[in-house]
């Protein structure tokens, strides 16, 4: 059981940690190329109710995974991978301009589960333990070729690394990239 008190919503933590999520979420949004999109308020709105009524299915779907890590750590992680998992549902329903029901919500939570999982370690200091050797179509492969080289470097946090490796790339290449590197059998090495 918690011996201290839940913080108050409106305690200088609270605030200061929804900012943070606020910020990592524009991050998501300007990797993905949609952060100008018209129809962003009424995606964001459709997903976060989306994720609000399903996070207790998710979080013991995550939890009582076979190959979970400890408790403590997968539950430090939920909130920026309900993040990541909305910030998905976000693209979906711009993609398709219709909103994507419950249970493809919960494949995409699943499905997407190592994208989500990388996208949760933008704010982490991550490092590549050796160069990206992931087949991509050739339009994709200067992108990843970027990525690695910024990754292997180890400079700054995950997020740090993608925007710098990926800004000169159009969002739909940094899309793929990214991708590729969540899907792929990249080592990375979080700090």
């Amino acid at each position: 059981m918690r011996k201290q008190p839940l913080p108050s919503p409106h305690s200088e933590q609270v605030q200061a940690r929804a900012q943070m999520h606020r910020k990592l979420l524009q991050r998501f949004r300007a990797h993905h190329g949609v952060e100008d999109d018209p129809g962003l308020a009424q995606a964001s709105r459709l997903a976060a109710r989306q994720a609000a009524l399903l996070t207790c299915s998710w979080r013991l779907s995550v939890l009582l995974r076979k190959d979970a890590a400890p408790y403590g750590s997968e539950i430090q992680l939920l909130p920026k991978r309900l993040l990541a998992t909305s910030h998905l549902l976000e693209l979906s329903h711009l993609a398709r301009r219709q909103t994507p029901g419950l249970r493809a919500a919960t494949e995409t939570f699943q499905g997407a589960a190592p994208l989500i999982g990388l996208l949760a370690l933008f704010p982490r200091r991550v490092r590549l333990k050796a160069p990206l050797q992931i087949p991509v179509a050739v339009e994709v492969e200067p992108a990843l070729r970027a990525l690695s080289q910024k990754l292997l470097q180890g400079e700054g946090t995950l997020g740090d690394g993608v925007a710098a490796a990926l800004h000169v790339f159009a969002p739909p290449l940094r899309s793929m990239a990214l991708s590729a590197l969540a899907f792929g059998d990249a080592e990375l090495l979080v700090e």
